[in-house]
């Protein structure tokens, strides 16, 4: 090929040379080149042919080998070429080993406990057909055979024991001088029942439980009565109690609910539901001051300053005993009137020898009016003892 210095056009001038370009100048005439070795490069008139270098070294992907043993097994070296095993034969396993690579090896039985049949990629491993057994240091039990339905127990290195089959209800219950063995549970005192059947076991309290474990001995209880110790017997329960009653003792005896009394009659008692109110009877009363409607307390007076056109009512208490004394003082402009108590039907006031008929039986009619009444019959009828004033009474 000619050049023409015009056109300063470059010429090859050898087989395989390639027109390679570059960034900073005109392309020039080059032959390619593998650095790293990996590829050969054959060039001829005209041609090149490239190919893989034989022996690919392992950093670049290859084995670094040319040759691989026929059936043998790749085994890697680092950086280095890969290394192959020998073949296997038949049966033949790869063993690892902690100094080196792994081989293939035949697998052997020191003890002469399991035989082995090779054939092509197989192996079968069998337990010596002389052997009876498998002793417990090699795994097995030393025995040949097994109690139906009974429990293997470990016996150190010897042979393992077996217990006889538990019948319905039956538990393995431990020993500290020997091995465990099913046995009945039993309750030498008599204080539970068992129900025993197949794999089950249910075991319930003897009602009624004495007072000894635990229990009263009794299977039922008066209701809100209290329960009483008897020593070893068993317990007690008291009747209930009624509204106001107490629990009083007795020596030698139970204790028992009874309603609290005052012979000479300067106590007064004021029962309910859980409640006992005790006052003494006469003497000085406690003054309540108010200035709205209320309720008397027995054995109370009340000072009542209620205001124009607001008018105390002041009801009479629901239960009061006979010898109860309320007294009353007004000093507001809206004055005071007494009523029955709801819930204690046929109150009364008896001022005199008029017996009131009404709800509001009592009331004031100026400021400065007072009254003082009694219970003359328990719950029921109060009289005017004094009073203060022009009261009305209807």
């Amino acid at each position: 090929m000619t050049t023409n210095n015009s056109w300063n056009t470059p010429y090859l001038t050898s087989d395989g040379q390639l027109l390679i370009g570059s960034s900073t100048g005109r392309p020039i005439a080059a032959f390619l080149s593998s650095t790293s070795q990996t590829l050969s490069i054959v060039s001829g008139p005209g041609s090149i042919n490239i190919d893989v270098s034989a022996g690919l070294s392992v950093p670049f992907g290859g084995t670094g080998r040319t040759i691989l043993t026929s059936y043998g097994v790749l085994l890697g070296e680092g950086t280095n070429s890969v290394n192959v095993t020998a073949a296997g034969t038949n049966g033949q396993v790869l063993i690892s080993s902690s100094t080196g690579d792994p081989a293939f090896s035949t697998i052997t039985s020191v003890g002469g406990t399991i035989t082995f049949s090779y054939g092509p990629n197989s192996l079968n491993l069998e337990v010596t057909s002389d052997v009876e057994f498998v002793y417990v240091e090699q795994g097995g039990t030393g025995r040949t055979v097994l109690t139906t339905y009974g429990v293997m127990l470990g016996e150190g290195s010897n042979n393992v024991n077996v217990t006889a089959a538990g019948t319905d209800g039956q538990v393995l219950i431990g020993s500290s001088t020997g091995d465990p063995a099913f046995g009945t549970i039993t309750s030498p005192l008599g204080t539970l029942t068992f129900g025993v059947g197949h794999n089950s076991l249910t075991a319930d309290l003897v009602v009624p439980v004495i007072v000894g474990f635990g229990g009263t001995g009794r299977t039922t209880l008066t209701t809100y009565g209290v329960v009483l110790g008897e020593g070893a017997n068993n317990v007690n329960v008291t009747a209930a109690g009624t509204d106001g009653q107490v629990l009083i003792g007795g020596t030698s005896i139970d204790p028992a609910f009874t309603t609290l009394a005052s012979s000479s009659g300067s106590i007064q008692f004021s029962p309910g539901p859980n409640s006992l109110s005790i006052d003494v009877v006469g003497g000085g009363l406690p003054w309540i001051y108010t200035t709205t409607s209320t309720y008397f307390t027995n054995n109370t007076g009340i000072i009542a300053n209620s205001s124009t056109p607001t008018v105390a009512v002041l009801t009479l208490p629901e239960t009061a005993p006979r010898g109860s004394v309320i007294r009353v003082s007004g000093m507001g402009t809206g004055g005071w009137q007494i009523a029955t108590s709801p819930t204690t039907a046929g109150q009364v006031i008896n001022f005199g020898d008029v017996v009131s008929s009404s709800s509001t039986p009592l009331a004031s009619t100026e400021i400065g009016d007072a009254v003082e009444l009694l219970c003359v019959t328990a719950n029921q009828t109060w009289f005017v003892l004094s009073a203060q004033g022009n009261l009305t009474v209807t």
